[in-house]
């Protein structure tokens, strides 16, 4: 499967990053891959994140997500998910609004990594202090979505 971003996808995707600026970071509702998902399903009608919703509340519980679905943590998860939807990996000064992309967090233990998705010269992650702006200069790896 591939994602298609619908005609709209733009005005889509500020909604869901406007909307993300008001909660704060809750494990299982609003953090750094469940946010990333809801970008994506909003953009494609797609939800990659599907399989986690609901699933836990808990660091610990989002640790066993993970393992369980890629075996490992945040940089497993993207990789398997770009596969699953055949999302081209590009360099990640290329990325460009819309694309998702692992980002350098060291507020973020234990891995100090997260998912995010680009929003122009920015990038956006939901993070222990709320949604964050991130500079490229953090960005690991980038997908395009």
């Amino acid at each position: 499967m591939r994602f298609q971003r619908v005609s709209d996808w733009p005005a889509r995707l500020a909604h869901v990053v406007e909307a993300e600026r008001l909660r704060p970071f809750a494990w299982g509702t609003a953090d750094c891959c469940l946010f990333v998902g809801d970008c994506i399903l909003a953009m494609t009608g797609i939800d990659p994140a599907s399989e986690f919703r609901g699933r836990y509340k808990t660091a610990r519980g989002a640790q066993r997500c993970l393992r369980r679905y890629c075996g490992g943590g945040v940089e497993a998860l993207a990789e398997k998910i770009a596969a699953e939807y055949r999302m081209p990996e590009i360099l990640p000064k290329m990325a460009q609004r819309g694309d998702a992309v692992l980002l350098r967090t060291p507020e973020c233990p234990p891995e100090g990594k997260s998912v995010g998705i680009c929003v122009g010269v920015l990038m956006a992650a939901q993070g222990p202090q709320g949604l964050t702006m991130v500079p490229v200069e953090r960005v690991l790896r980038a997908w395009r979505v």
